[in-house]
């Protein structure tokens, strides 16, 4: 029979250890059975086209592909590499190379009011499903970045540019070619006709030199498109507060320059 062992004294510090311990065991595990579920690239019939419960909480869910154990295993190996300090030309980029040719959204495919739910939403749902099979074909998916995979958000997206006057498209102003596509651009102003501002926000990160070259990238080639600088400070100070102000204004101003004045937000 098993002696009762005496009660040995067990440090703050101790204790952290070890709850730090089960806590990588623990998430070590979860990782380890997502890769193991993905270990084989998933298919397009894998996508998630629709809701299937009646609730909301899972419609506009965000779905991506998952990648396999092997290539989140090489990623982690070359994490623990040394950190090479790069010149500061190395931050320049071609802002062209993110999208290159036949690389777009999906778009709402052709419908009609007539069309019943299920129609519509079988072609929409048939469409998507081609796109993505198209994309897998002209492109490695080794060399794409993260792309929303739940058709239920790009319904709500082509339902936004369909019932907006004015398109308020926001990207971070470090990253605005990766995050501004040239198809959204050419879709909302020679398709839909409608007027596209680009705010570029969290301006107060960046040198007033970065500014002013993204500036005139964004003028030399999108010639309809309006831009708006944006900071999105953190609140504690009247100086704060008056940037976040001015962006605001700026943003309204720009708008009513849009439609002539007529505007209204009421």
């Amino acid at each position: 029979m098993p002696q009762f062992r005496r009660k040995v004294p067990f440090s703050g510090k101790a204790k952290k250890e070890q709850l730090k311990a089960k806590r990588n065991a623990t998430r070590s595990k979860n990782s380890d059975d997502e890769c193991e579920s993905g270990k084989e690239a998933p298919s397009v019939q894998q996508i998630h086209f629709q809701a299937v419960s009646k609730g909301r909480n899972n419609k506009y869910a965000l779905k991506f592909y998952q990648e396999s154990k092997d290539v989140i295993n090489e990623r982690k190996k070359r994490a623990e590499n040394e950190i090479v300090k790069m010149p500061e030309s190395a931050l320049e980029v071609d802002a062209t190379e993110y999208y290159p040719e036949g690389l777009e959204f999906p778009k709402r495919p052709y419908w009609e009011y007539g069309w019943s739910r299920e129609r519509l939403e079988a072609n929409e749902t048939n469409y998507f499903k081609n796109y993505l099979e198209k994309i897998e074909t002209d492109f490695d998916r080794k060399s794409l970045g993260y792309f929303e995979l739940n058709l239920e958000t790009w319904r709500q997206f082509w339902r936004v540019l369909e019932m907006s006057d004015i398109v308020l498209f926001i990207v971070d102003v470090r990253f605005v070619p990766f995050m501004f596509p040239p198809s959204v651009y050419t879709y909302v102003t020679l398709k839909l006709k409608k007027s596209l501002i680009l705010v570029l926000n969290k301006v107060d990160l960046v040198p007033s030199s970065v500014i002013e070259a993204w500036q005139q990238f964004l003028k030399d080639n999108y010639s309809d498109l309006t831009v708006v600088l944006f900071s999105n400070l953190p609140k504690g100070s009247k100086k704060n507060s008056q940037k976040c102000l001015e962006g605001a204004l700026s943003l309204y101003e720009a708008c009513k320059r849009v439609v002539n004045g007529a505007i209204n937000i009421g």
